[in-house]
């Protein structure tokens, strides 16, 4: 395993995987939402409870996968609690990113936004991610009057050496 491989193992990651917060089924869900990972079999399901001030009030996950992903599920639900849906529109695929702490290449950081696509699948900001072999960027939809709200799963296309993946 090279130092670059070693180094998105670092003791919080496997913390978060080892004992993560509040990975059991959450029976009083406000919200759930799913997403599922194709291409390698990783899935997570974000279940919040949200009052009538849209606080999350209490957020807990279930899932199988790779550490990274179920990690970053775990550290998501940890960070979310007590923060608003509007507070939460605007959590970016680099804040979560960020959050998580490792570098990653671009594969792994599918398995780390997993939790994140699923946080924003009900979000009425549509997004998009321009993956590059620079890294991530984050490019808002624009398109007046298409109706892309329905996907399980990411759609991905790609142009030149650009992928993009919408995130609904």
């Amino acid at each position: 395993m090279s130092a670059d491989e070693t180094s998105i193992y670092e003791d919080h990651i496997l913390r978060h995987y080892e004992a993560p917060y509040h990975n059991e089924p959450f029976a009083d869900a406000t919200h759930r939402q799913r997403v599922d990972n194709p291409v390698c079999g990783d899935s997570v399901e974000l279940q919040l409870g949200v009052c009538e001030s849209r606080i999350v009030s209490q957020a807990w996950y279930t899932g199988s996968g790779c550490i990274i992903s179920q990690a970053s599920a775990s550290m998501l639900v940890e960070y979310i609690e007590g923060k608003s849906l509007e507070q939460l529109s605007s959590f970016t695929a680099e804040d979560m990113l960020s959050l998580f702490g490792a570098r990653l290449t671009p594969r792994r950081q599918q398995c780390c936004l997993l939790a994140w696509q699923a946080l924003h699948a009900d979000s009425t900001c549509h997004r998009y991610v321009l993956r590059t072999r620079f890294g991530l960027e984050l490019i808002p939809w624009s398109a007046q009057g298409t109706n892309l709200r329905s996907p399980k799963s990411p759609l991905w296309y790609s142009y030149g050496e650009r992928t993009y993946v919408e995130l609904v």
